[in-house]
């Protein structure tokens, strides 16, 4: 009995040791960086940023290469040149990549989980910065980072 007791103090140590050093890394969302946009058969090249609450996707890659794509939770927003056209968010297809975008970093921000399209996963470096997102049959991939 007495090698016991000090057995299960030693066991709760170690217990709260470990809890402790497998805390994950927080998020960083406020981010810039290359991707790959995939949605099932089709992807595209792009640079995703996060900034005061608005996604960005500028378009690197196919015909629409240059366009900006913008959601802040209002509005979408496509750019390309001297073309301007602005769409209320829920008018706008919700595999949109800056709508999905700013569902997901929102989500993130507020501790939650899911979109429009369901629940997303994250997966995320040592540092905290997205690796890749996927939700449905949409993924995201960083392929390089360019600020945090």
């Amino acid at each position: 009995m007495k090698k016991i007791i000090p057995f299960i103090c030693l066991l709760a140590l170690l217990l709260t040791a470990c809890s402790q050093n497998n805390k994950s890394p927080k998020i960083i969302t406020a981010s810039e960086f290359d991707a790959v946009y995939k949605m099932g058969d089709f992807s595209f090249d792009c640079t995703v940023k996060w900034q005061n609450s608005t996604a960005f996707v500028t378009v690197k890659s196919t015909n629409a290469a240059g366009m900006t794509i913008s959601c802040d939770g209002r509005k979408v927003t496509f750019s390309k040149g001297k073309m301007l056209k602005r769409v209320p968010k829920d008018n706008v297809d919700s595999s949109n990549p800056a709508r999905l975008l700013w569902e997901i970093f929102s989500a993130i921000e507020n501790g939650g989980t899911k979109t429009s399209l369901g629940d997303f996963e994250v997966v995320c470096d040592k540092k905290g910065n997205i690796q890749s997102i996927t939700v449905a049959d949409i993924s995201l991939t960083r392929i390089s980072h360019l600020k945090n």
